[in-house]
């Protein structure tokens, strides 16, 4: 009896133990009550989806040397075109120097080769040819007017580049452009002072022979044939356009969902530093663009007026006539809207169409007066340097909301302290006559000459009052403007001293946020670049409120400057009134407090300049500076600097927010993007349809088994059905998703729960018209129970194998006392 107790005890006792794992807990049902949502599962990632470009630098001076006369300057000498190289009969040397101006190239210039171009205009002897090289030098001191052989700078003895082939019959041949591959040394100048040296000399003096005499085109000779440095680059490119998500090949694309859709692309360009800094989208009524233009956006730019007085109707020049034309139009300082970077020119048109212009170059100057424009062309120039903005073999430009606009490919400052020339030449247009409006009246005039021949002549045959209607798109956003007054901090202090220059701008005076790409100062007097040693510029949103005081860590107000210019040597360009500081694209304005400009340098080396101030309540500054060795002043007032930013604008997408858009109706749109050069990319185009349609239909879904135990494997399937077809279905759980394997209309997805408790899942579903529908679920998870299925017998012992040993114990322990009363 008592081992029958024993027995019986033990049993219980096993039971018990083993009843621990099979606790049931409630069953719960599925959800099938769902509707269509556009909720999306989260995904890991999305659906993937003539002519090289070239900007032309003119020569600054020019100028040759010559052995002979080792002490003559020959400046006002373009005998058969004014510059000289080659050896003399009696074995005399001459050599012709170059200096380029390359300050209007930005530092970040994508560009991928740099020629040196020379016009050679006449051979004093056409079959004595010898090698030319061009050599460079660091030394960039001197000028045209006072070099000569015995004072000229000493340059590398190792050429650039040679030209010394074809040996025969001709390897010069007068009358042809020759070029000289110069692409180091232009990245070196660029990241330098921006100015470059060349020589042109015979690529070896000492054996080469005697009349081997070449003329080449000075600028004094010919401005149009004279010397160039032509920058081969690759624009950027928009790519991976989406309207909602939906790329050009999916059905989708064809059944937009939303009247007021996203509109988005990628930036691409070959070089990897290159960014985007602006951007323009336009919607239109059909995919030739030709139509109406329903809406259009760009990144932040303002468009200010020239003029817009029509009186006198409009006129043939210079787009109107399918001939050569070269003209000048002059915008006296009185009509200058303001100052700032000009990225794009609006004609007013009196005509519709698309004009298809051959050989167009635009070039761009700030000239000292306002005086009006003559016959002489070259003349009208006054002492400035034109700024080629715009070289292309063919330009394609349409009329569009009555203006016709010129996208600039080289960034150019206008200041209403200085008269604005504009020349326009081309050889023909193609397409479309387009005139122009205009006033035949003052304050503007205008030079020009049509027919064969005036694409390169210098004289005009027109001088005339006229003003065209006239439009200015700025990339730069005003700070604050200038006053009359200036001040030499802190970029006219003392040769050798140091110093430090905080300038605070209060928030409410930024018409925008982003990256800070430039900043820019009105500049009023400038006795050349100006050279810094150790030279930084910081930036930081300060919470400090109030001016600046005198504690330069204090007015950080706790938050941390980040440097944008760190450098060794730093020279700073006047690039026509205006001072430029192209800082490192890191420092992003938020606009939640003022802006602080800290600038700061341990000698200045050379130059001199002052900037524009304005006495504000919204802006303040504070200063440390030696301004002789021995003397260091600090003060701190409520003067501002007149300064402008430029900045960047990277984002990729942009929301239609026109008038909704009509249902069972294709459009198209298009965008181009802007690269850190200021240079415009191509339109890049795609259509697509607003066709609004459900989302899929659904049976289930169902989870079988359920409940289910833990280890256990469980399939839950729906059958999901569309017109147009099933993209993808997935389903999601415990934070993850997963995708749904399909036959057919069903769609399953099979796992092994690994705890127990309630699952609840979402099943997702996604048409080829890019519509969805959703459904929950949920699945009961159990322990194991005492049947242990034979599948699962090796999972339940591990997990239970406290409970395994402690059964085994219990049964030992029952033989050996039943062994025992044996």
């Amino acid at each position: 009896m008592q081992v029958k107790r024993i027995v019986t005890t033990s049993l219980i006792a096993i039971l018990i133990l083993l009843s621990l794992t099979m606790i049931p807990t409630p069953v719960v049902p599925v959800s099938s009550d769902a509707t269509p949502t556009s909720v999306h599962p989260r995904r890991e990632g999305s659906p993937a989806q003539g002519e090289d470009p070239t900007l032309v630098l003119p020569v600054t001076e020019d100028e040759p040397v010559y052995e002979f006369f080792p002490d003559t300057n020959y400046k006002s000498n373009t005998f058969k075109g004014g510059l000289f190289v080659g050896k003399s009969i009696g074995g005399n040397i001459s050599r012709s120097w170059l200096k380029f101006n390359l300050s209007t190239v930005p530092t970040e210039f994508g560009f991928t080769e740099a020629r040196l171009r020379l016009h050679l205009n006449e051979e004093w002897n056409a079959s004595a040819d010898e090698p030319i090289a061009v050599y460079t030098t660091s030394n960039d001191s001197w000028s045209d007017d006072k070099i000569t052989w015995a004072n000229a700078p000493d340059f590398d003895t190792d050429p650039l580049d040679v030209i010394d082939s074809p040996a025969a019959p001709d390897m010069f041949k007068a009358k042809n452009w020759y070029e000289w591959d110069i692409t180091q040394a232009v990245r070196e100048a660029i990241s330098t002072d921006k100015i470059l040296t060349l020589v042109v000399a015979l690529a070896d003096e000492a054996s080469a022979s005697t009349e081997c005499w070449k003329y080449f085109t000075e600028k004094e000779y010919d401005s149009f044939n004279a010397s160039q440095i032509v920058l081969t680059y690759n624009t950027a490119s928009a790519t991976d356009l989406a309207v909602d998500g939906r790329h050009t090949g999916e059905t989708a694309i064809d059944y937009v969902q939303d009247t007021t859709p996203t509109f988005s692309w990628d930036f691409t360009d070959d070089d990897p530093s290159d960014q985007q800094t602006g951007y323009e989208v336009e919607l239109w009524d059909n995919e030739y663009f030709n139509g109406t233009r329903l809406w259009h956006s760009e990144s932040q730019t303002e468009t200010v007026a020239v003029s817009t007085a029509t009186s006198g109707g409009s006129n043939y020049h210079p787009f109107g006539v399918h001939d050569e034309i070269r003209l000048q139009m002059k915008i006296p300082s009185t009509l200058v809207p303001r100052n700032g970077v000009v990225d794009r020119i609006y004609f007013g048109a009196a005509d519709t169409g698309t004009a298809v212009l051959k050989d167009l170059v635009v070039t761009m100057a700030t000239v000292p007066s306002d005086d009006p424009l003559t016959t002489d062309f070259e003349a009208n120039f006054e002492t400035a340097n034109p700024v080629v903005v715009l070289n292309r073999e063919t330009y394609e430009v349409s009329v569009l909301d009555g203006k016709l606009a010129i996208d600039l490919e080289n960034r150019f400052w206008v200041s209403n302290r200085s008269a604005l020339l504009i020349e326009v030449r081309l050889t023909n247009n193609t397409g479309d006559i387009i005139k122009l409006e205009r006033s035949n009246t003052g304050p503007g005039t205008v030079a020009g000459i049509v027919g064969t021949g005036a694409y390169t002549t210098h004289t005009a045959s027109y001088a005339v009052d006229r003003t065209y209607v006239m439009w200015f798109e700025y990339s730069t956003t005003d700070v604050l403007m200038r006053s009359t007054n200036s001040n030499v901090f802190p970029f006219g202090t003392a040769v050798g001293c140091s110093g430090i220059v905080q300038m605070k701008y209060d928030r409410s005076l930024f018409d925008g946020t982003g990256i800070i790409d430039r900043l820019y100062f009105d500049s009023v007097y400038s006795a050349g670049n100006v050279t810094f040693e150790n030279f930084t510029v910081s930036l930081l949103e300060t919470p400090l409120e109030g001016p600046l005081q005198n504690d330069s860590a204090a007015n950080y107000g706790g938050a941390t400057p980040v440097k944008v210019i760190d450098q060794h040597f730093y020279t700073i360009h006047n690039i026509g009134h205006a001072v430029v500081l192209d800082v490192e694209n890191i420092f992003e304005y938020t606009g939640t407090h003022d802006l602080l400009v800290e600038i700061k340098w341990d000698a200045l080396v050379s130059g001199r300049m002052t900037i524009r101030t304005i006495t504000t309540d919204k802006a303040s500054r504070y200063w440390d500076v030696y301004i002789l060795p021995s003397i260091r002043v600090i003060g701190n007032d409520s003067l501002g600097y007149s300064m402008s930013v430029e900045f960047e604008h990277v984002e990729t997408s942009v929301t239609y927010t026109g008038t909704p858009l009509t249902n069972s109706t294709s459009y198209a749109w298009r965008v181009r993007v802007r690269d850190t050069s200021g240079i415009w990319s191509d339109w890049v185009t795609q259509s697509f349809r607003v066709f609004i349609v459900p989302g899929p239909e659904w049976e289930g879904p169902v989870a079988d088994p359920n409940p289910v135990t833990v280890g256990e494997t469980v399939t839950v399937a729906i059958n999901v059905t569309h017109p147009l077809g099933i993209n993808a279905v997935y389903i999601e759980f415990d934070g993850a998703n997963h995708t749904m394997s399909g036959s057919g209309d069903t769609y399953t997805y099979s796992w092994e729960p690994d705890a127990a408790g309630t699952i609840s899942y979402t099943i997702y579903m996604e048409s080829n018209a890019g519509t969805w529908s959703t459904v929950h679920g949920s699945i009961q998870v159990n322990e194991a129970t005492g049947i242990i299925p034979t599948s699962g017998i090796a999972d339940w012992v591990k997990n239970n194998v406290l409970i395994v040993a402690a059964v085994i114990g219990v049964l030992i322990v029952i033989i050996i006392i039943v062994k025992k009363r044996k």
